[in-house]
């Protein structure tokens, strides 16, 4: 967990991550920039309107932008309309090999929560190879991921169309196996501590 969740006190059993099996290339359409937003939009920490204002700056610098949602509320709905921002929201309820395939289309992903112990979504975006921004809490990210305020759209807008435009991705997988062995220290130090009694 990292030292920012663990000073919030979250608690939370880790969920395990299988990368061996995985596998989902990134094949995003070369004529279209296809960007993620797709946490669970109905959780305030999750950063969502902050988000959304950071995908809009992004489509003002590159050209032929969609913003991606899953399941998005229908008040954040109302507020990309009023700042001018085109949605595709699915309402994608199928398993999770569908959901991954679905994400492996995108350019860019926007995972910039306010308090994150592990980003299970950042972990799969890397080993797509697909960049992603996050916030200072996923501490095993590469630091080119991380926005130092979560609260700035600006700076997550930056840091996205900063990495939108790069074409070397291969750092990627270097750091989807760092978020592997994070998650596997997680995991383990979970089950110590349910087999302690802690």
């Amino acid at each position: 967990m990292s030292i920012h969740a663990k000073s919030e006190k979250l608690k939370y059993f880790p969920q395990a991550l299988d990368f061996d099996d995985f596998d989902y290339p990134r094949k995003p359409v070369d004529d279209i920039i296809k960007i993620g937003i797709i946490s669970d939009c109905s959780r305030p920490r999750k950063n969502i309107a902050n988000q959304l204002i950071a995908a809009k700056l992004i489509s003002h610098e590159l050209e032929n932008v969609e913003v991606h949602t899953k399941n998005l509320q229908q008040h954040h709905g109302r507020f990309a309309q009023r700042i001018g921002l085109d949605l595709y929201n699915s309402k994608m309820n199928d398993s999770h090999d569908s959901f991954l395939d679905w994400m492996s289309t995108f350019h860019l992903g926007l995972e910039v929560s306010y308090t994150e112990a592990f980003n299970y979504q950042a972990a799969e975006y890397m080993l797509m190879g697909i960049p992603v921004v996050v916030g200072p809490t996923v501490d095993w990210a590469h630091s080119v991921n991380i926005v130092p305020s979560p609260d700035s759209p600006v700076q997550i807008a930056s840091r996205g169309v900063y990495l939108s435009r790069k074409s070397n991705h291969n750092a990627s997988q270097e750091y989807a196996e760092r978020a592997l062995r994070t998650n596997n220290f997680l995991v383990n130090k979970a089950v110590d501590e349910v087999l302690s009694g802690k």
